[in-house]
């Protein structure tokens, strides 16, 4: 009996940890979760210059990087990494920033989403300016 218990103490002890940490977040937004975008304007997102249309974006996580990833039809037509900041509350629309590069191209330089609480920064090149 006295075994019993203890075996069914430490079962109980080992699973509270994994339970709370498969219900938080960590603050960071649920991988494999997409939005759609659409750009008036042709934009350069990481090393790809994007013409004016509709993509879909997925946010995964590769290792320790965020990744958006932005596909038109089934074809990934930019991967860039970024950085996750979690906002007050959810966003009441899709926000883009931009800057321009020494071309004169639109560069894509942070992102939030419609019902989204997470702004995504993302890496652009070093000769990307913000205006």
């Amino acid at each position: 009996m006295i075994r019993t218990c203890k075996v069914l103490g430490i079962a109980l002890l080992l699973s509270i940890p994994l339970s709370i940490l498969a219900a938080d977040t960590g603050g960071y937004p649920k991988v494999g979760k997409s939005w759609t975008v659409t750009f008036t304007e042709p934009a350069k997102v990481g090393s790809a210059l994007l013409p004016a249309g509709e993509y879909r974006v997925q946010h995964l996580k590769e290792g320790d990087a965020h990744v958006l990833v932005f596909k038109a039809g089934n074809k990934a037509k930019a991967r860039v990494t970024c950085k996750t900041e979690e906002q007050a509350s959810k966003s009441d629309r899709t926000m883009a920033l931009y800057g321009h590069n020494d071309a004169g191209e639109r560069v894509l330089r942070s992102i939030v989403f419609e019902g989204d609480r997470f702004s995504h920064e993302l890496a652009v090149p070093s000769r990307a300016r913000a205006d």
